[in-house]
């Protein structure tokens, strides 16, 4: 709907893209300088795993989607919270819902309960 399929095919092409190229990009950065590769790589020691700097490339690989997740979801709760509180306010102001709405002066006293006559039949 008005375009959101297509937006959403677009961001999931996108970020495969930024994926791969960050999965191909950083071994070739100085991973051993910063300050989580050491710390990952001691914690990957003591849970007896290997870790090598194409471990982890393709490791940071895969948090790039979720990372655009988080962002796509900020930003959507950002973008919507104040249209949604302006409709919100809008939609209180709307007649439907004031108390008492569509109440009649005939729905305000019910019918009496007395009982109705039997129909007649005219017998030939």
């Amino acid at each position: 709907m008005f375009g959101v399929n297509a937006a959403q095919a677009g961001v999931a092409q996108v970020s495969k893209l930024i994926a791969s190229e960050v999965a191909r990009k950083l071994p070739q950065k100085a991973l051993t300088k910063g300050a989580i590769y050491p710390v990952v790589k001691k914690v990957a020691g003591l849970l007896g795993i290997q870790m090598t700097k194409q471990v982890f490339a393709k490791s940071a690989a895969k948090v790039v989607p979720l990372v655009g997740a988080v962002v796509s979801g900020s930003l959507t709760f950002v973008t919507f919270m104040p249209m949604s509180k302006r409709l919100q306010k809008h939609l209180a102001t709307l007649p439907l819902t004031k108390p008492g709405h569509g109440v009649t002066e005939q729905a305000s006293n019910p019918p009496s309960t007395s009982p109705k006559p039997a129909p007649t039949s005219s017998a030939n």
